[in-house]
């Protein structure tokens, strides 16, 4: 199952992340053996430079209360330098004034607690990275290994730029080896997340060729 959110420049828009995070999202699907009861853990996925950082950052400023004034920063980018959110691991963005590299080196757990609920949202480095094959190859190992170790997952954020009609062979690549990897049930759980156009602007239409 397919999901599509084409994700707004708006931060006002914020209402849409409630279909993302609600509680009930995937509560009729057997999502992993030992789930825990309202725990919905998310792996993000894209490629450099796409904006995963940016959708966590708004799950951030939704889930801890933030709003246009006064805006809750898990991440920091070169809009938002300054992190203003705790988490129990320092972050691992390196150049954030340059969108062609890819910032987050490595996986990181982002968990909001919600009442009964508890979302977790896993970073993972961009593919397309300007370091060359050498180093997508060892995204793809970090983005994979950080998949096995989640344990439970819940389902997939494949965050794509919107501009473009086409998903590039990377992650062609990736769904791959995570379909190879980890049960139908997590990689039939897929919302899609389109960046950088509106709905009126979205050049990305066929889904087939996600395989998905």
């Amino acid at each position: 199952m397919v999901n599509l959110i084409k994700f707004p420049k708006d931060l006002r828009k914020m209402q849409l992340l409630k279909w993302l995070i609600g509680p009930t999202l995937f509560a009729d699907t057997p999502i992993a053996p030992k789930r825990t009861p309202g725990h919905h853990k998310f792996i993000i996925l894209g490629e450099t430079g796409v904006g995963k950082s940016t959708v966590i950052n708004m799950i951030t400023n939704y889930l801890r209360n933030g709003s246009l004034e006064n805006i809750k920063v898990a991440i920091p980018s070169i809009f938002y330098p300054k992190v203003t959110e705790k988490f129990p691991f320092i972050h691992s963005e390196s150049n954030i004034k340059n969108r062609a590299q890819a910032q987050t080196q490595k996986a990181n757990e982002y968990s909001f607690t919600n009442g009964q609920t508890k979302t977790s949202m896993i970073d993972t480095p961009g593919l397309n990275d300007t370091a060359g094959m050498e180093q997508d190859d060892k995204n793809l190992d970090i983005i994979v290994d950080a998949a096995i170790n989640a344990n439970e997952i819940s389902g997939i954020v494949l965050v794509l730029n919107g501009t473009e009609a086409r998903i590039t062979p990377n992650i062609r690549m990736l769904l791959t080896r995570l379909h190879a990897t980890l049960p139908d049930s997590i990689t039939d759980n897929i919302v899609v997340v389109m960046t950088m156009c509106r709905p009126d602007t979205c050049n990305f239409t066929d889904f087939s060729q996600l395989g998905i």
